[in-house]
């Protein structure tokens, strides 16, 4: 299994010494109450010096101490070697930090605490082990999530584009015995949607631009097939155009219209997508005026799936995805994701538009 990289930044930096600085703060009391316990009274601001002086001490001395953790890390086969190291140099940690902690406290009543901090600093050498460890083994699951996500989308969209150049390639197979010169119009299609596949490999996002670009070029070689009973229209605004969607996420909704909605009860209609920006939020939606959700019902295939799964993996929580009845008959495919990629400016009313006969 490949390991994992991991660097301490300076975020990574601040954030330790930070929380063991209001660590030190906290206990402050606790040092305190411990003079007053001995009868010594050493005053609050005396306890609170020497409880920052304790991290100022590891502030010098936990960078190796993170060095050695990510030299040496806890893993299945290291563990062993790790263990070598770590044993002798939390004992050395201990010593030193307990030493000097004594040395600066050498004209105070704290000097009696050179060995009383040697049990909490094994405490904090293995405590600054775990926190790296914690972080080592957090960005090894996030990169394996992530890189399992892009596989699962990779095999959607492997699944999704032989479908449509499998009905592709057998109608102009068919053509080819009818019409010579309208499956040359499809093939001259099918190369350009194949181009525009082939420029977007390992992007799964893409323009809404481009997504529409090439549901057109998908609708014409449907309409080739299926004459030009079927109208798609299109309006966007600006800002819509320019932000950023799922690749190949419109060609199976307007799929879905064209085989459940007209072509499997012989209707003609209209398949209109509009797109829409709306609280930082990205609205598409892609409506029919076709046999509507009971032909829908009864659906197979793996269009829809294939959509409601990668809007799930790209976005999470942050998307929705509905599926409705239009009245009087038709039906609407709806998804929402944030706003990315888009223009500056706003604009309300559609500023695109296309008709497709």
């Amino acid at each position: 299994m490949k390991r994992t990289s991991f660097r301490m930044t300076w975020a990574h930096w601040v954030s330790l010494f930070g929380a063991w600085t209001l660590l030190s703060v906290f206990f402050a009391p606790e040092l305190y109450l411990f003079f007053v316990y001995r009868k010594e009274n050493i005053g609050w601001g005396h306890a609170l010096i020497l409880s920052l002086a304790n991290t100022a001490i590891a502030a010098v001395l936990v960078p190796a101490v993170v060095w050695l953790a990510l030299r040496f890390p806890l893993g299945r086969n290291t563990w062993k070697k790790a263990l070598a190291v770590h044993a002798p140099a939390c004992l050395v940690f201990s010593v030193v930090h307990s030493s000097l902690y004594a040395a600066l406290c050498f004209a105070s009543p704290a000097f009696h605490l050179l060995f009383s901090r040697f049990h909490p600093n094994l405490l904090t050498y293995w405590a600054v082990v775990g926190f790296v460890e914690a972080f080592r083994y957090f960005r090894a699951y996030s990169e394996r999530e992530r890189t399992l996500a892009n596989m699962q989308l990779e095999l959607m969209r492997a699944q999704l584009q032989p479908h449509f150049l499998f009905n592709t390639l057998h109608t102009i197979s068919s053509m080819m015995h009818e019409d010579v010169a309208l499956a040359d119009r499809m093939i001259n299609r099918l190369s350009e949607l194949l181009r525009m596949t082939v420029d977007r490999i390992g992007r799964h996002e893409a323009a809404l631009s481009e997504e529409m670009d090439f549901v057109r070029g998908y609708f014409e070689i449907e309409q080739v097939r299926f004459g030009d009973h079927i109208r798609l229209e299109a309006a966007a605004t600006p800002e819509a155009l320019a932000a950023l969607a799922p690749s190949m996420v419109l060609q199976p909704l307007v799929e879905n219209s064209i085989r459940h909605g007209f072509r499997a009860h012989g209707l003609g209609g209209v398949i209109r997508i509009d797109a829409f920006a709306s609280a930082r939020r990205l609205v598409v939606r892609v409506t029919d005026d076709g046999a509507g959700p009971r032909a829908f019902a009864r659906a197979g295939g793996m269009g829809i799936p294939n959509v409601r799964a990668r809007l799930s993996q790209l976005y999470g929580e942050a998307h929705t995805f509905t599926l409705e009845r239009v009245e009087p008959h038709g039906f609407l495919a709806q998804f929402e994701i944030p706003l990315r990629g888009a223009m500056p400016e706003d604009a309300g009313e559609p500023q695109y538009a296309s008709s497709h006969r």
